[in-house]
């Protein structure tokens, strides 16, 4: 039978994939403008074309044979698939985010009780920043809640720190002091290249206060 956890843990796969294909829907907007471009040239081409023939034959325009013309158009097919790829996987990323965030409720505990309050607040959008974010709340949720009392997080990526950022800068959004934001960071990744990154937060700070309250201050204010 499969575990609540791994039920989570594929769900999240479903989440990155679902993430990863929506980011290449929008990259492929670059081509819109392009696109458009050679759409409108070739359909005034056909305007022309088609008012010539009616005048020569002393009949009205035909409009709806224009824009049925129009819409036939290689360019235009293109741009419209592009458009719905891009709105069918926005939808698609929706669902298997509130798939996934149903899934975790089960790992609400006290140990994992501040990153759900950063994770619960994220607005939906923007999608690449936002989803990015959720991503890795997510990771850490995961981690945090399979660790052993006593076990930390071995010090992470740069990026992957972002999460730990963002509870940071909710912690201070709430008055917390420097030292009360070390004790809800108990047990999470450190910065990598930190002269304390093995220690965990709260004995970094009463070993090595000055670095670590400056690691703060600038993820208080980082624009992350």
């Amino acid at each position: 039978m499969t575990s609540s956890s791994d039920q989570s843990k594929e769900l999240l796969k479903q989440l990155i994939t679902a993430f990863n294909r929506f980011r290449d829907a929008k990259a492929a907007r670059e081509k819109l403008n392009e696109l458009g471009s050679a759409g409108v040239q070739k359909g005034k081409e056909i305007h022309e074309q088609m008012t010539k023939t009616a005048q020569e034959r002393s009949e009205p325009l035909d409009a709806a044979e224009w824009n049925r013309r129009f819409d036939a158009l290689p360019e235009e097919q293109e741009i419209t698939r592009i458009l719905d790829d891009e709105k069918t996987a926005a939808e698609t990323v929706r669902m298997s985010r509130q798939a996934l965030h149903t899934s975790l409720d089960h790992l609400r505990s006290p140990n994992t009780r501040d990153l759900f309050e950063v994770l619960d607040s994220l607005p939906l959008y923007p999608w690449l920043e936002i989803t990015e974010r959720y991503v890795g709340l997510v990771e850490l949720i995961l981690t945090a809640s399979a660790r052993k009392p006593g076990r930390t997080l071995r010090p992470a990526s740069d990026k992957d720190l972002d999460p730990v950022r963002l509870l940071i800068k909710q912690c201070a959004s709430q008055g917390l002091t420097h030292a009360e934001i070390c004790d809800r960071l108990r047990g999470l990744p450190r910065p990598p290249r930190a002269a304390w990154r093995h220690l965990d937060w709260p004995v970094a700070f009463e070993k090595n206060r000055a670095g670590v309250k400056a690691w703060i201050s600038k993820a208080i204010h980082s624009s992350r």
